[in-house]
């Protein structure tokens, strides 16, 4: 996300003065009332020329969501926000050689406000640019923030049974990659699915632009979601029941980012019933 400072916040805050805190809260009573945390990328190329860093942002209804305090064990008192975010650990960076600690992500427990459902969300930009070197970086960075969530999801599940996993975020990498496929991957535990079919007789891309070999089509956004395997079959968790369709080329007029469509990404969304 580029405009979280100058575009994103100042239309959640809708009010001068407002302090940075870990979640920006909106001053709006209405059923929009959003909530937000944002995670800037600590060394933003966008800084270097006077512009606000860019990063990952995670926003919620907080009519419909409500945020869940970590326990502090030997209080029994439940704290700020439960919230991880930061930079992802230089472990790729032992066999790759590359700085691993500009890429950013989010994991935050939401509740269904008058529910016992939690969904534990992972929001993540991950290393960009070709090559083996990157490929390994992305790989192992996707690896740990799915170790995170589901870290998050089982403590969760402690306290409650119903408990479901939303990762989403630019990967920068096509559906084979072993970062993508690292997501997908189940367990005996849990069970992961991608709300897009990813499929290339399904003609899906996130992104369509110039580059110095030519034009460049292909899926590198993804809205994964994950059930716990042993109440799947129960019905509990979460279930895609639709998805926002894209562009077909034919009704693309340039490559992006265009007059017609300013970002260099297509919107993806998905609806979930829980």
């Amino acid at each position: 996300l580029d405009e979280y400072y100058s575009f994103i916040r100042p239309l959640l805050i809708q009010r001068d003065g407002a302090r940075q805190m870990q979640v920006d809260t909106s001053s709006s009573n209405n059923e929009n009332n959003y909530n937000a945390v944002f995670e800037p990328k600590p060394n933003s190329p966008c800084a270097k020329f006077g512009w606000y860093s860019d990063g990952v942002a995670l926003l919620w209804n907080a009519n419909k969501f409500e945020t869940i305090g970590r326990e502090d064990t030997s209080t029994k008192q439940t704290s700020e926000p439960w919230i991880e975010k930061g930079s992802y650990s230089e472990s790729a960076k032992d066999t790759s050689g590359i700085d691993t600690r500009n890429q950013v992500f989010i994991i935050l427990p939401l509740r269904i406000i008058g529910t016992a459902k939690i969904l534990v969300v992972g929001a993540t930009h991950l290393k960009a640019k070709k090559g083996t070197a990157n490929a390994r970086v992305r790989y192992i960075q996707a690896l740990e923030l799915k170790q995170r969530v589901v870290q998050m999801a089982n403590q969760l599940t402690k306290q409650c049974n119903d408990v479901s996993i939303l990762i989403i975020g630019d990967f920068n990498a096509e559906p084979t990659d072993q970062s993508v496929q690292c997501i997908l991957e189940n367990d005996e535990t849990w069970s992961f699915q991608s709300a897009y079919p990813l499929g290339p007789e399904n003609n899906l891309y996130t992104t369509w632009k110039a580059r110095k070999e030519g034009a460049v089509c292909r899926i590198i956004d993804y809205i994964f979601y994950g059930t716990r395997s042993e109440t799947e079959s129960e019905g509990i968790g979460l279930e895609c029941t639709n998805v926002l369709s894209v562009p077909s080329k034919d009704e693309m007029y340039e490559l992006l980012p265009g007059f017609r469509y300013p970002s260099d990404h297509l919107l993806i969304a998905a609806a979930f019933h829980h």
